[in-house]
């Protein structure tokens, strides 16, 4: 048969040792004569530079280089025939890679001796010292098998430099004639063009040892829960009772034929379950659920020996394809005893991190697989991990999405090319998209949003001192609790900087950046950048440790001994943190019989007022442990619709607003009240001014245990109320006039021309402080024509909008201008009295406020550096008032009994009156996605929080952040929030993923 295809030829010079020395490094040249037949496998052109590019870089590796210092020759003697055999099995791989086949190698090292290898001749015999080993019967872990694989491994890491031995004297003309080739450029160019880039990896592990492993994660994985069982220091963590509620829920209303609860009345007065907390976590803890019989703390023992294996695992497919099982099996068990990850799994009881750092070694293999080794279809597990994550927190997936970013952007630079790092960040973000379904929802209600001093406030308190997270001795002085990032793992990767090879320094780049991010001399630089509510930087550490054990398997130069010594060093820095049993809480055997005690009397909802002091234990123990009772708060109170009745409600409890407190049990249906009795002592109150609050909003003291307080109210079992509030109080700042007056409503619109003048006009006064309008001029008529029918307008200057021409707060002509005092106010002056106030908190000793301007009849003012300065006053209606310096939030800070007079006299109302509150019983029907409710008829507030997904034929209202009937029946269905918009996005994703995908398959078509 004719050939057709390419022939080449080449000239390999090499060094090698003589055999009669002691000493390698004298050597000798040797001259091999090559020549490769290559063909086509498909039709069509292909580049003969793309060919002559890889058979130089893989001759080039062994041209004028000591063979007994390049595998596979440090073991395998370097004879014509192992030649031709090596260089046979690695340009026909290489090949193989773009389309080509090597029909046949010849080489020769004489004019008169000359060894021809083809596809039929590779079973012949390869000499290996005094052995004969034939190359079909070779197998996993043979030296062929391992040397090529390491060979063609090695091109992908940085050129060591080698000394090189003089040559013995050849002729110089033909020493010129050999090209000189840039190992650099040439790894570079083979990095940067899928088309040329040889296989990375070509080990082969046995599936024995890979079973072998497993089984090893699997023994390892029972004991540790073992340990947990027989120690009883189980379950761990501060959320962990939250998630193991919402999992066991799960598991319920699957058993019930329900297998996405839209909703439950057991937490926060009713709350969408998994609206804004991603599911997947919870449906993985439901399903270990019913392997452990429906117990949900044995469903954790179960999930603690899941972790460990499933998360060791994805370690595997690393040793896999370095063909380093046993260091992979080592990395496999570490894992999961890793500094942060131990605190994260037992300190925090953060379930969805848990899964994801489970999830988080296979992301960043296939991520590597695709950008680095060219494996184009680890483009397809990448994005069903990345939707893994997100539908685990989609927080921590934008996290990861970042590390990675700036990952590859390193990566990118470091090895001069961007394409692929480019297609994997696309991919990425269009993961985002995919997930739309649930996304788009969860970042349509209240999660999304928080303001500047809330984010700030929040990054500041996950950073850490650098003193604290790289103090390896802390944990041993009972701060386990704090964060530690690892002393071991910061100090190599600074060492792998400059040890490391050219690639690995990549990913200790990588961790060094991430880790500074955690400390807290870095919290104002990160303050600055845009979605600086995503850095939250203590969180990423899971994600670099990934990046940190990458570059350990990417350093290729790292000797035996060295890698011994780097496992035992992090080794001996995680020990101080596998102390399990000092995580465990001991709230459970505290509380129970507290708990029992107040179910035993509930009838329709209990509220443990403790400011989340138990932990997430109540928020289980009411609502998982029978009898199931609802529960007021939970332990996810951001994403619930009665987020900022909670928080007012635990304001009331910190200082001693107790008539407000008790006032807004009744409103929130809570029949039963426990307060935890240290909370009253810090507020500097008695039990006689508790007691007293409680008897005017119709509870008792039912009990008083060894913890808390426990209050009853006689109700029906089955309540709603019927409420008229004698004010209203509008903006962001308004609110907490109400803890000293309850008899106001706060509104939940902070925009004036949001309300209609009948909404209005039904109140006796109305406080306005940090409200929005769209028009100025509106919301002056507006006020006025309200202010019309009677209705006592209250205006704080303070805390007004500034006008966008003026620059200036200006309202109803009357401007507000800064002032500052120190130490105290000058004395006020207010109807013909002198009022001393009290001295200002230390803290705020500098007093910053404003004084009036431009007002018309002046109410109220100071003489201060000989100028009189307006504190109250009003314009042209009698009705709306304007007030400067800040009263109310100085004297609610200092409890200044003169300013608060004052405030009653203005308001026209008394401190601790209450709203006129009438309970009536109420009959609610729940069903599979729908509600109906029977009442008395008229607006009836049934103490169920209100939700944006409740559909009803007949009206209902959304009032102070609970649902309001107003016809005796109503039927309320709910449906997925956003269907349509989710769906939409997901579609669009999916789309974007199928056209990226086309691009870069496209782009090898092309080239070929």
């Amino acid at each position: 048969m004719s050939f057709k295809g390419y022939k080449l030829k080449h000239k390999l010079i090499v060094l090698q040792s003589f055999q009669d020395r002691i000493d390698p490094t004298e050597v000798y040249a040797k001259t091999f004569e090559l020549t490769l037949f290559i063909s086509s496998v498909k039709t069509g052109m292909t580049r003969f530079d793309e060919i002559e590019t890889i058979t130089e870089k893989i001759l080039g590796r062994f041209k004028e280089k000591n063979l007994g210092q390049i595998a596979p020759f440090d073991q395998l003697e370097p004879t014509l025939e192992n030649m031709g055999n090596v260089l046979y099995q690695l340009v026909k791989q290489a090949m193989a890679r773009i389309d080509m086949a090597l029909e046949m190698l010849e080489i020769s090292e004489s004019p008169i001796k000359t060894f021809i290898v083809n596809e039929i001749n590779t079973t012949d015999w390869l000499f290996i010292g005094d052995k004969k080993i034939k190359i079909s019967s070779l197998v996993v872990g043979n030296i062929i098998s391992q040397s090529i694989s390491q060979l063609v491994s090695d091109f992908e890491k940085e050129e060591p430099e080698t000394e090189h031995a003089e040559p013995a004297p050849q002729p110089e003309a033909k020493m010129e004639t050999e090209p000189e080739i840039d190992p650099e450029v040439e790894i570079q160019k083979m990095n940067c063009n899928p088309s040329i880039s040889l296989p990375l990896i070509n080990g082969k592990v046995s599936a024995v040892r890979f079973a072998f492993s497993v089984f090893c994660l699997v023994i390892f994985g029972a004991l540790v829960a073992l340990y947990l069982k027989n120690t009883g220091a189980y379950p761990s963590g501060a959320d962990i009772y939250g998630h193991l509620f919402k999992s066991d829920l799960l598991y319920n209303s699957i058993k019930n034929g329900d297998f996405y609860p839209l909703y439950t009345d057991l937490w926060y007065n009713g709350i969408q379950p998994f609206r804004y907390w991603a599911p997947l976590p919870y449906y993985l803890l439901a399903m270990l659920q019913f392997f452990a019989g429906g117990d949900a703390l044995t469903s954790y023992l179960l999930f603690t020996a899941f972790a460990v294996v499933v998360g060791g695992i994805g370690w595997l497919l690393w040793g896999v394809t370095y063909n380093r099982m046993a260091l992979c099996t080592f990395l496999a068990g570490l894992w999961f005893f890793l500094p942060d990850n131990i605190r994260v799994f037992f300190v925090e009881g953060n379930l969805p991190r848990m899964v994801i750092a489970m999830l988080l070694p296979y992301l960043f293999y296939f991520i590597w697989r695709f950008v680095d080794h060219r494996v184009k279809w680890a483009i397809v597990p990448v994005v069903v991990l990345m939707c893994l994550i997100t539908f685990c927190h989609a927080m921590i997936a934008a996290m990861t999405g970042i590390t990675t970013f700036l990952f590859l952007l390193i990566y990118s630079v470091n090895q001069k090319c961007m394409k692929q790092s480019l297609y994997l960040i696309s991919a990425m973000l269009l993961s985002f998209a995919i997930c739309g379904i649930w996304l788009y929802p969860a970042l349509s209600g209240g999660l999304i949003g928080m303001e500047a001093a809330a984010t700030a406030e929040v990054m500041a308190a996950l950073s850490t001192p650098v003193l604290v997270s790289l103090n390896p001795f802390l944990r041993n002085v009972g701060m386990y609790e704090m964060f530690y990032f690892g002393l071991s793992i910061f100090t190599l990767a600074i060492m792998g900087l400059f040890l490391a090879d050219r690639k690995s320094r990549v990913g200790f780049y990588t961790v060094i950046i991430i880790f500074c991010g955690t400390t807290t001399a870095i919290v104002p630089f990160l303050e600055k950048l845009p979605l600086n509510q995503l850095f939250w930087m203590t969180r990423f550490t899971p994600i670099v440790y990934v990046i940190f054990i990458l570059s350990l398997l990417e350093w290729k130069n790292l000797r035996r001994y060295a890698l011994i010594l780097i496992a035992l060093v992090i080794i001996l820095d995680s020990i101080p943190s596998w102390d399990l049993q000092r995580y465990h809480s001991q709230t459970p055997s505290i509380l129970t019989y507290t708990l029992e005690d107040a179910k035993e009397i509930t009838k329709q909802r209990v509220s443990l007022l403790d400011v989340s002091a138990y932990g997430s234990y109540p928020s289980f123990g009411f609502t998982a442990e029978e009898p199931k009772t609802r529960y007021t708060y939970g332990w996810a109170w951001q994403g619930a619709s009665t987020a900022n009745n909670i928080v007012m409600v635990n304001t009331a409890l910190e200082k001693g607003y107790y008539y407000y407190l008790f006032d807004r049990s009744i409103e929130l249906g809570d029949d039963t009240v426990l307060v935890r009795k240290e909370l009253v002592k810090q507020a500097k109150k008695t039990l006689g001014s508790l007691v007293e609050a409680a008897t005017a909003s119709g509870y008792s003291l039912y009990k008083e245990t060894n913890y808390a307080y426990i209050f009853h109210s006689n109700t029906p079992k089955t309540f709603g109320v019927v409420t008229e509030y004698k004010g209203l109080t509008i903006g962001r700042n308004a609110r907490s006039i109400a803890l000293e007056y309850p008899s106001f409503e706060e509104g939940s619109r902070q925009n004036i021309t949001d309300y209609t003048p009948e909404e209005l006009s039904k109140y006796q006064v109305l406080y306005l402080s940090g409200f929005q309008y769209n028009d100025r001029k509106k919301a002056e008529d507006l006020l006025t024509q309200v202010a019309n029918t009677g209705v006592r307008i209250i205006i704080d200057m303070n805390q007004i909008p500034v006008d966008p021409i003026t620059s200036r707060m200006t309202f109803f002509d009357v401007t507000a201008q800064s002032i500052t005092f120190s130490v105290q106010y000058p004395e006020l002056m207010y109807r013909n009295n002198i009022y001393d106030a009290a001295p200002f908190k230390e803290e705020y000793s500098t007093w910053n406020t404003v004084y009036l301007e431009n007002v018309k009849h002046i109410l109220g003012y100071s003489w201060f550096q000989n100028k009189e300065l307006p504190f109250l006053g009003r314009g042209d209606h009698k009705n709306i008032l304007f007030t400067g310096y800040n009263f109310l939030y100085h004297a609610m800070e200092t409890n200044d009994e003169a300013i608060m007079s004052l405030m009653s006299d203005l308001l026209q109302l008394e401190q601790d009156q209450l709203p006129e509150r009438e309970i009536v019983p109420l009959t609610i029907v729940y069903q599979e996605d729908k509600i109906v409710i029977d009442s008395p008829g008229g607006k009836v507030n049934t103490t169920l929080a209100y939700q944006d997904n409740f559909r009803s034929n007949q009206e209902i209202i959304n009032q102070n952040n609970l649902l309001t009937v107003v016809k005796p029946h109503t039927e309320i269905n709910m449906v997925y929030p956003y269907l349509l918009q989710g769906l939409a996005l997901s579609i669009i994703g999916l789309l974007g993923i199928a056209i990226l995908m086309y691009f870069i398959y496209r782009e090898k078509r092309h080239e070929k």
